[in-house]
């Protein structure tokens, strides 16, 4: 996985003041929890719009994840083009049903809890 974010200058986005890289989201450990708990209430965890509707439910967690896998600022998110941003979220549903379908084991399409295993 190669993650890639444009922090721009400012709002105009025309110029980039630099580019964040990551091999790897990163997730704290609460935005994990709180996103495991959001993802038990969905009823089918392989269908992208429901995840995205639990994703972009919170964007205080999706913001708190962006911050930790590309290390910028609070200051720096105000010229982060969101579009661009739409990839991270790609990569995040990704890594978040296959997380999530391990913890259940591979089986029906419901989270279930980890406790299972």
């Amino acid at each position: 996985m190669n993650l890639k974010l444009n922090v721009y200058k400012d709002e105009s986005f025309t110029e980039i003041k630099r580019t964040c890289e990551a091999d790897r989201l990163r997730v704290p450990y609460r935005v994990a929890m709180y996103v495991a708990q959001t993802l038990d209430k969905a009823e089918d965890i392989t269908d992208e719009k429901q995840i995205l509707k639990v994703i972009t439910s919170s964007s205080e967690q999706v913001t708190k994840i962006i911050k930790a896998t590309f290390g910028v600022s609070e200051s720096e998110l105000e010229t982060v083009d969101v579009g661009e941003m739409y990839e991270v979220v790609t990569e995040l549903y990704g890594y978040v049903v296959e997380k999530f379908s391990a913890l259940r084991g591979g089986g029906g399409p419901n989270m279930g809890t980890a406790a299972e295993n």
